[in-house]
């Protein structure tokens, strides 16, 4: 029996004539029910899952899981004292912020001076320098020796960490001496000023009391961590 034409085109790629036909793409499209490959994942599936910001993971817990009870107390203390000196150094800012803008309009489109806007400026300035140095101490961030700390083991760091903060408190006992000083010598100062020159310099005990206080709270919990045997928590190292 001839084969017809039709015939000829239903004999596959093998040439198997009984084979049914595969239906024939056009212009790239897939017809009929082929086998596709599944697609591969979007590279949102591929990606890790998502973690805390930095902001997050350097934030200032109230207390750590391995705190014992003296020294949960004594970071619970730290860490609202923490916050009182936050918002302090940010009413300052706003207030310095808000006198030099005020000043500035005065000047330039009234052709007026405040004579009290320099007295206030400078005493503020010098109040947020002394309230940041005691937000640092909160922060643990005054003395730094990431380089040595990396070649040593836990234990040496914490012994390290005592060391430093009983170097802060002399070093800033110190300052604190020569700011009563300083303090004592300018109360009877006569003149006419916006601030009192004293009550600036006064500032200087404040600060180094401050200083002071947070350093020793950070002794006193590395010291009962020691007692107990176990490693405080540790800042995450930098490169300086």
């Amino acid at each position: 029996m001839t084969k017809s034409d039709g015939d000829e085109g239903a004999t596959d790629a093998t040439g198997d004539a009984g084979a049914p036909a595969k239906p024939s793409s056009k212009d790239g499209v897939v017809e009929g029910e082929h086998d596709v490959p599944a697609t591969r994942p979007s590279r949102s599936l591929m990606e890790p899952p998502l973690r805390p910001s930095a902001m997050q993971l350097l934030a200032d817990p109230e207390d750590f899981p391995d705190d014992g009870p003296f020294a949960a107390v004594l970071r619970r203390i730290d860490h609202y004292a923490g916050q009182v000196e936050q918002l302090a150094l940010f009413g300052l800012l706003i207030v310095i912020v808000a006198i030099g803008v005020i000043q500035a309009l005065a000047t330039k489109l009234f052709d007026h001076s405040f004579l009290w806007s320099f007295g206030t400026v400078r005493a503020g300035t010098f109040a947020i320098a002394m309230t940041g140095a005691a937000f640092a101490s909160h922060q643990a961030r005054h003395l730094s020796m990431d380089l040595v700390s990396r070649k040593v083991g836990p234990r040496f760091r914490l012994g390290l960490r005592v060391g430093l903060g009983l170097f802060t408190i002399f070093a800033t006992s110190l300052l604190l001496y020569s700011g009563i000083h300083l303090t004592s010598r300018l109360w009877g100062e006569e003149g006419v000023h916006t601030i009192p020159p004293h009550l600036i310099a006064l500032m200087i005990p404040v600060g180094c009391i401050l200083i002071m206080f947070h350093t020793t709270l950070h002794l006193l919990i590395d010291l009962d961590y020691l007692r107990r045997g176990k490693l405080p928590p540790e800042k995450a190292m930098t490169g300086h």
